[in-house]
C-alpha cells in the first residue's frame, strides 16, 4: 500500500512574493543548486520557485517547488518532484527528506541573511491515517476483530453491511482508500482490503442514491 505524502509549507515573514525572490537569489549565490523564477502562472499572485540540486540524490531529476498562492496569504506551500523515485512510488519518509535535502539548507541560510526563523512545516505521517467517527469505529471495530481475514463468513459480511449502513450519509467524509488502508492496519491482505473497499464504496453509493 503506498504511503500518502504530506502537506509540507513555510510560513513566511514578508509577502510571499518577495519570500520566493529572496531564496531565489540566496540559491542563486550557492553551487548546490539550480533556480528558476515563475510569476504570475494564470494568475495574478501565483508563483512558482522551482529549485533543482546540483548534488546527487536517490531520485532522478528530483526537484523541489516553493509555491505561492494568494489565497495561501503569509504560507508558501513545498512540493517535492522527480521523474523516478527510489523506492518508486516514494515514502513518506523518502519525500520528507528529499525536501529537507533542498531546502532545510536554503532556510538556514536564508535565516541567517534575514534574521529570521523560518523552517519547512511538515504533516506529521500519524496525521495522514484515516480516523472514524465514534459510531462507525464502534461497528468497524466489531467487524475486523471478529472477521476470518482470509475469507468472510455471512456474519462478517452482515456486520461489514452494518458498517457501510453506518457510513452512508451524506456528511460522512470518508473514502475508498481510507477504508482499504484501515482493513490493511487491521490485518486484511492488501488484494482483499482493496476488494472489500470496492463493495464498501458501492455499497454506499448505492445506499446514498436510495436515500434521495
Amino acid at each position: 500500500m503506498e504511503d500518502r505524502l504530506p502537506n509540507i509549507s513555510i510560513k513566511t515573514d514578508t509577502n510571499p512574493s518577495e519570500f520566493l525572490k529572496r531564496i531565489e537569489s540566496i540559491a542563486s549565490q550557492t553551487d548546490d543548486f539550480q533556480v528558476r523564477l515563475h510569476e504570475d502562472i494564470d494568475s495574478e499572485g501565483f508563483h512558482v520557485l522551482n529549485v533543482t540540486p546540483e548534488f546527487s540524490t536517490p531520485h532522478k531529476e528530483l526537484f523541489g517547488q516553493l509555491i505561492a498562492l494568494p489565497e495561501l496569504d503569509a504560507l508558501v506551500r513545498v512540493e517535492m518532484r522527480a521523474s523516478r523515485w527510489n523506492p518508486e512510488p516514494p515514502t513518506y519518509d523518502a519525500y520528507v527528506e528529499s525536501a529537507r535535502s533542498i531546502f532545510t539548507p536554503l532556510l538556514q541560510l536564508y535565516n541567517k541573511s534575514f534574521h529570521s526563523r523560518r523552517r519547512l512545516t511538515i504533516q506529521s505521517k500519524e496525521s495522514l491515517q484515516p480516523s472514524l467517527p465514534p459510531r462507525a469505529a464502534k461497528f468497524f471495530n466489531e467487524f475486523v476483530v471478529l472477521a476470518n481475514k482470509n475469507a468472510l463468513h455471512p456474519y462478517d459480511w452482515e456486520r461489514f453491511y452494518r458498517f457501510i449502513y453506518i457510513c452512508s450519509p451524506q456528511n460522512m467524509k470518508l473514502t475508498r482508500d481510507d477504508v482499504k488502508r484501515l482493513l490493511v492496519l487491521s490485518g486484511f491482505s492488501d488484494q482483499y482490503a482493496d476488494y472489500l473497499s470496492d463493495i464498501f464504496e458501492h455499497g454506499r453509493d448505492l445506499l446514498r442514491f436510495v436515500r434521495k
